[in-house]
């Protein structure tokens, strides 16, 4: 473009000199100017292409300073970047190898098998609530000092583990997980039942909050076995995970089985099916952190109450309740109508009123002054003899199954209760997912 434009002044140069010549070709003072003017034109010319070439050059030392202060910039960031990364790595190998140190001692302390270590992993794992845990971990000599190096640990590398002014989580992982490798899986559970203590203002102004906040942000715990602490390998030589939840629940903490056995055979006043206790720390870690049985977890609460109902020895104990009720209720009805003898006077005499309310005041108690009379009773067709005491015991049988043939009648059937039961249960662990869970999972309350 630039050639186009000199060629087309040049054209039009010479064509005024050749106009110019035509009409002043007699008058040399004019062919002076001429050539003046052309002398002029090209000094303009040749001015304008040399400040062309100044200013291009200009332009070219201008870049070449701007990316040498820009490789300069770059280099200072990467020099600053890695003086930030050899910092960082001093003083988390320094506080790794306090970490390290503390969490020999506690798996020392832990393996001396002290009578509070043993409390804690069989009995107060599964407790109704989290009280003894938290007072058995809690200003521990041992424990709080390992718990408080591995806070400090993790908080140290979220906050400066960051060398490339983003926040690279991932990057992060790169020095939490070995970390993770080497804590003992009983330790595991320590630390995350530890971090439960996020409810009361306390332990919120203490920082436990953020403490778990790091523990899910690192998926601290994705390998840990919360339900074999010190035997993390048995759950993998078992099929089925949902059924080990289910026990859990129902045989471990809840006792189920052991109380539906009682409830049928002892003094109680009325037979109930045994409540279940879905709270427990065991059941909390596992449904709050990550962890490979959490979504096993959260299956066996859900199918927790179809389950009960449908298993076969409920159902068992439940009929032979109702049998031995109904049985009893055969001599209760007819008790009115029977005659009565004693140890002395051997003579039949018509049972009264007294005899009658005695007895059934005393029906749970442990004797009874009619207990050593004699009594003779029509049922079924059949006279049926039997001792004040063993009347005693028929009253007891047909009262404690009062309420379960009442609800028996209501449902319609024992299928119709058990219906009736699994609704109440699948109310109890929604709620139980839906609130308790949650309460205790920062990421939901914040």
């Amino acid at each position: 473009m630039l050639f186009l434009a000199i060629l087309a002044l040049f054209i039009f140069v010479i064509w005024g000199v050749s106009k110019f010549f035509e009409v002043v070709f007699d008058n040399w003072s004019s062919v002076a100017a001429l050539i003046t003017t052309l002398a002029t034109t090209g000094g303009a010319i040749a001015t304008w292409m040399a400040a062309k070439r100044a200013a291009e050059s200009a332009q070219i030392a201008r870049e070449s300073m701007e990316a040498t202060m820009h490789l300069g910039s770059q280099t200072l960031e990467e020099t600053q970047a890695t003086n930030r990364r050899t910092a960082f790595e001093s003083r988390y190998n320094m506080l790794l190898a306090q970490h390290d140190n503390y969490h020999r001692q506690l798996c020392d302390y832990l393996d001396e098998n002290k009578e509070g270590v043993e409390a804690f992993f069989s009995k107060h794992i599964y407790d109704t609530t989290l009280d003894k845990c938290f007072s058995f971990l809690t200003g521990h000599q041992i424990i709080s000092r390992y718990m408080r190096v591995l806070y400090h640990l993790l908080k140290y590398v979220r906050e400066s583990g960051d060398f490339s002014g983003k926040d690279n989580l991932k990057f992060q992982k790169n020095y939490t997980s070995p970390l993770r490798s080497t804590i003992r899986n009983d330790v595991l559970l320590l630390i995350a039942v530890n971090a439960l203590n996020v409810r009361d203002e306390r332990a919120k102004s203490s920082s436990y909050p953020y403490y778990q906040q790091l523990l899910h942000d690192f998926d601290f715990f994705e390998h840990a076995i919360f339900m074999f602490p010190r035997t993390p390998n048995e759950l993998f030589m078992r099929d089925d995970w949902q059924s080990n939840v289910h026990d859990l629940v129902l045989n471990v903490q809840s006792h189920f089985d052991e109380n539906l056995k009682q409830s049928v055979v002892n003094k109680s006043r009325s037979f109930e099916v045994p409540d279940i206790r879905l709270f427990s720390p065991m059941v909390m870690v596992i449904t709050v952190f990550n962890n490979p049985m959490k979504n096993t977890a959260f299956h066996a609460l859900n199918s927790l109450p179809v389950h009960l109902c449908l298993r076969a020895d409920l159902h068992e104990r439940i009929n032979e309740v109702l049998s031995s009720h109904r049985y009893a209720k055969k001599f209760t009805e007819n008790l009115a109508d029977s005659e009565y003898t004693t140890r002395s006077n051997t003579t039949p005499r018509k049972i009264n009123d007294e005899i009658m309310s005695e007895m059934d005041v005393k029906t749970f108690s442990d004797y009874c002054d009619y207990d050593g009379y004699y009594f003779k009773l029509f049922v079924l067709g059949v006279y049926e003899k039997a001792s004040g005491q063993e009347i005693r015991g028929y009253l007891k049988e047909y009262k404690r199954a009062m309420h379960l043939e009442r609800l028996i009648e209501r449902y319609h059937s024992i299928e119709g209760y058990m219906r009736h039961m699994t609704q109440l249960n699948q109310e109890k662990v929604a709620d139980f997912i839906c609130n308790e869970i949650a309460d205790y999972d920062v990421r939901t309350t914040q």
